[in-house]
């Protein structure tokens, strides 16, 4: 996404490409529109600061765009503009415009009856956003030699680097990237302090990394702490793709907690990177964890075989499973999935998902198991009421919607 501002007359120009995605056909934004109301001078209440603000505010709304309308073509840009309210161009919402293709204006009505509007609590004086310019403009680094900084401006820089405003955001990560290395203990401190409130979370994470990226353009290579930091807080926003990615760039670097290990092993199996996510399982596994957690990791590593073609291997790591917790219905359910996937002993499957079920008897995807298992025993009537239940709980998993699908169509040629 790009934006461009016309300061004087307050409109903004924002424009995304799009990559192709079948049935793509709503988009729904949520707008925010944040002000502030300032007192002259004169006025200003005793014992209020220079900067206070009166009122302070937070006006959102949705709308959404019609991508079947004719202004869209697949692969392409779409432009929107926001154009201020007239009578009232702070504390009034004004309008959302789409650009056609001929340029013209298409007014996008608000999906909301009303606005909601929200009080934001002023930033504190001693954290203001403009102490982080200050320090950054007046030619003195933001951090000292060895990356030491004074906590106030670090908590107003990251305050700003969660910023909801873009044009925020990029500002104060350009202070990171302008004071290169330097910056490095603060992205360490700032990862280590995720549960303070007055910032978005997700986009602190994000813009630190990518402060991170273009500092490492520059020449300056990221501590190795740095890495592994990332890759942690990327692996519990469920990011797996990024978190391998940092896991990799530290992994000549001893992990020091041992559940990281498991972490990244788990990165690695949920991007394709299969014997890498072996190598870490057991590495994890030599940090002697709790019983089940080798129960778990083992079927993990059974998992990793398996996608290997590596099927006895993958057996054996699931018999290992069952060996260490005989109570794991992961590892019942992962071996009868493969026994069935294979078309091998279809019975001894069988027994292996009842144990699973009878461990966790809502499982979705015990259900789905079983069902396949029956249908493979001849029985698809039987199989079709369980891929149903678990159709039903997890209505987006493909594999489970092919079961469905393909069940159907033997017990109910005539569906549609």
């Amino acid at each position: 996404m790009k934006n461009k501002e016309d300061a004087e007359g307050g409109k903004y120009d924002l424009a995304w490409i799009l990559l192709p995605r079948e049935n793509l056909t709503t988009l729904v934004f949520r707008f925010q529109h944040h002000y502030r109301v300032y007192a002259r001078q004169s006025s200003v209440p005793s014992g209020a600061g220079p900067g206070s603000a009166l009122e302070t505010k937070v006006i959102g709304k949705t709308f959404k765009v019609d991508l079947s309308k004719g202004y869209y073509a697949s692969g392409s840009s779409i432009t929107l503009m926001y154009e201020p309210n007239r009578d009232d161009p702070v504390r009034k919402l004004g309008d959302i415009y789409m650009r056609g293709s001929n340029t013209e204006r298409v007014r996008l009505p608000w999906e909301d009856s009303g606005a909601t509007t929200q009080d934001i609590v002023p930033p504190q004086p001693e954290f203001s956003a403009l102490e982080v310019y200050a320090a950054s403009s007046s030619g003195k680094p933001v951090f000292g030699e060895h990356g030491e900084y004074d906590k106030h401006v670090a908590r107003a820089l990251r305050e700003q680097l969660g910023s909801d405003d873009l044009k925020t955001q990029l500002s104060a990560r350009r202070v990171l990237v302008q004071n290169g290395g330097r910056s490095f203990k603060f992205v360490t401190d700032s990862l280590n302090a995720l549960s303070e409130n007055e910032y978005d979370r997700d986009l602190l994470i994000h813009n630190l990394a990518k402060a991170v990226e273009e500092i490492e353009a520059q020449g300056a290579p990221a501590p190795a702490e740095i890495n592994i930091k990332l890759g942690a807080v990327f692996y519990d926003a469920h990011d797996y793709e990024s978190s391998a990615s940092y896991f990799d760039k530290a992994t000549s670097q001893p992990l020091d907690n041992w559940g990281l290990y498991s972490s990244r092993g788990f990165a690695y199996l949920q991007t394709g990177q299969f014997q890498k996510a072996i190598d870490s399982f057991k590495a994890y596994l030599t940090k002697v964890p709790p019983y089940f957690a080798q129960a778990v990791t083992y079927a993990d590593i059974g998992l990793c075989y398996e996608r290997l073609g590596r099927y006895d291997d993958a057996e054996a790591s699931y018999r290992k499973a069952l060996k260490i917790d005989p109570t794991s219905p992961y590892a019942y359910n992962a071996l009868a999935y493969m026994l069935v996937g294979r078309g091998e002993r279809l019975t001894e499957a069988l027994s292996l998902v009842e144990h699973a079920l009878q461990l966790d008897a809502k499982n979705p995807h015990f259900k789905d198991t079983k069902g396949w298992i029956l249908y493979k025993l001849g029985k698809p009537l039987d199989g079709l009421v369980l891929v149903k239940e678990a159709r039903g709980a997890e209505p987006d998993n493909v594999e489970i919607q092919n079961h469905f699908s393909q069940l159907q169509a033997v017990v109910n040629p005539s569906a549609k």
